[in-house]
């Protein structure tokens, strides 16, 4: 759907700049771009903005470079002012002559706002003369035809150093040979955000990347699936984060999604590869992870077609991880990216799952028919293999969940003030409080809150989904409420264990 000029790749995405009303004043524009200038700002002479009309009669859109525009070597953005609606992008410019004189092969010489004026007006006045100009015009072309055929065989045995600029019969679509003035050299150049074939280099003055390509910087996050007994982790990449992680959401919309990470590709690697059999800091008994490819690589030109036509699902590498029972609690495994400048390592973080098995009532003669609070369950240790059956007090197991509550009141109230109407909002979302608590919001009463909900909960299941769905709020917020949440996690975890000797588990992940 879209055509660049020739030598350029696309190095964002591509935007429709429209209203329901005419602009009045310039419009300053900020586009986010994927070419890392970190210690490099000298490649941002090679960024150009690019635009084309929001209506046209027939695909693909052209798209023209123009004038203007800054970028910062900090941010990753740049801006320009425009004035009138249009599709825009930025290109980057991927070679220049080896002469040492910095210009670029191929370029297209950039347009200002007033000649997208003059362009848009001399269509019509074409228009209207044209009819009348077809046979001066044939009659002309015939003569100079004439005149050019007698000077070239004047001049077959002298030096040209005039540029031309052809297109060969039947040469359409992204590829289209030119010639420059600087090197007289024919390039042929595709035109779109995918590979371009390099230039001829034959000539005396070799062509050079501006290094706009290997400055590409891509982003990556891993995200989780529950796959029956064991869960599905998937890494991807993509050039634009927004559309990656708005896909995931659409698509994957149960799934948990990490933290994101960049990267480049150094070169001469065309791919990203991932270290699954690296040396690991923690010890990750019980774990297994098993890549559903080998080798488990992301190849640059993969990543690069998702957002095409064709292409509406990214690049990826499955890993099938599973924890056994007797798995050590959490798993944290570095996975090391290989193929980038920079060393970057995705971590792979999951809680053993809960394999908690209830145990009917007429097969154990320790469980008591008549209290409809206390079940008996068989739990996986933490310190190897499963305990025995053992029988659980749910009233127990609230009080000691209110007693950490309460001794650790002080703490909880030490929390931001600025921060406690956003707790109150992720509170009241998952009905852990009212509105009233909500439109008056302290620590004391959230407490106060999830105590009384907790008095009429009489399954163990629902007792660890009210403290999931508390501590799932903080981590919402957060900042120093992120800690808060680990720290009643483990207060919560060891205070039941060390009074009633159970493994108390909640499937939360930090």
């Amino acid at each position: 759907q879209f055509e660049f000029p020739p030598n350029t790749v696309l190095v964002s995405a591509v935007y429709a700049v429209s209203l329901s009303k005419p602009l009045l004043k310039r419009l300053k524009l900020e586009i986010q771009h994927c070419i890392d200038l970190t210690g490099r700002p000298d490649l941002a002479q090679y960024l150009k903005f690019a635009i084309a009309p929001v209506s046209t009669p027939n695909l693909p859109y052209q798209f023209k470079l123009v004038e203007g525009g800054e970028f910062s070597s900090n941010t990753g953005y740049g801006s320009i002012q425009r004035k009138k609606f249009c599709l825009v992008c930025i290109l980057g410019e991927e070679w220049t002559n080896g002469g040492g004189n910095g210009v670029l092969i191929a370029s297209v010489n950039a347009v200002t706002e007033g000649e997208e004026e003059e362009e848009e007006q001399q269509p019509q006045q074409e228009e209207n003369e044209e009819e009348e100009d077809n046979d001066d015009q044939e009659e002309e072309q015939n003569e100079e035809r004439g005149k050019e055929e007698e000077e070239d065989d004047n001049d077959s045995n002298s030096d040209d150093d005039t540029s031309t600029s052809s297109t060969p019969p039947g040469a359409s679509g992204a590829c289209k040979e030119s010639t420059t003035k600087e090197t007289n050299l024919p390039t042929n150049t595709v035109s779109v955000a995918g590979p371009t074939t390099m230039p001829n280099t034959d000539h005396v003055n070799k062509a050079q990347s501006t290094g706009v390509r290997k400055a590409v910087t891509y982003a990556g996050l891993v995200y989780y699936e529950e796959k029956g007994i064991e869960d599905m982790v998937t890494f991807t990449a993509a050039k634009n984060l927004e559309a990656l992680i708005q896909y995931i959401e659409r698509k994957h919309s149960l799934a948990e999604i990490g933290p994101d990470t960049s990267f480049s590709f150094k070169f001469p690697y065309d791919y990203v590869e991932l270290n699954v059999t690296a040396e690991q800091d923690e010890p990750f008994t019980g774990w297994i992870l098993r890549p559903h490819t080998k080798p488990t690589r992301l190849y640059q030109e993969a990543i690069d077609k998702f957002g095409d036509k064709e292409h509406s699902r990214p690049s990826c590498c499955l890993i099938s991880v599973y924890g056994s029972p007797d798995a050590v609690p959490f798993l944290n495994y570095f996975i090391p990216l290989e193929g980038v400048v920079r060393p970057v390592a995705l971590n792979i973080h999951k809680a053993r799952r809960n394999f908690t098995v209830l145990v009917s009532p007429t097969t154990s003669p320790t469980t008591s028919s008549s209290s409809s609070n206390t079940i008996t369950e068989a739990t996986a240790s933490s310190t190897g293999g499963a305990s025995a059956s053992a029988t659980v007090d749910v009233d127990k197991v609230k009080k000691v969940i209110n007693s950490v509550l309460v001794s650790q009141f002080a703490a909880l109230s030490s929390l931001p003030k600025e921060a406690i109407p956003k707790l109150a909002n992720e509170l009241y979302a998952v009905h852990l409080i009212n509105s009233a608590v909500r439109d008056n919001p302290s620590v004391e009463k959230f407490i106060d809150e999830f105590k009384a909900s907790l008095t009429f909960m009489a399954e163990m299941s629902d007792v660890q989904e009210h403290c999931l769905k508390f501590l799932n709020s903080f981590l919402a917020v957060s900042g120093s409420f992120t800690s808060a949440a680990k720290f009643l996690y483990q207060k919560w975890i060891e205070a039941i264990k060390t009074e009633l000797g159970i493994d108390f588990i909640i499937n939360i992940n930090f």
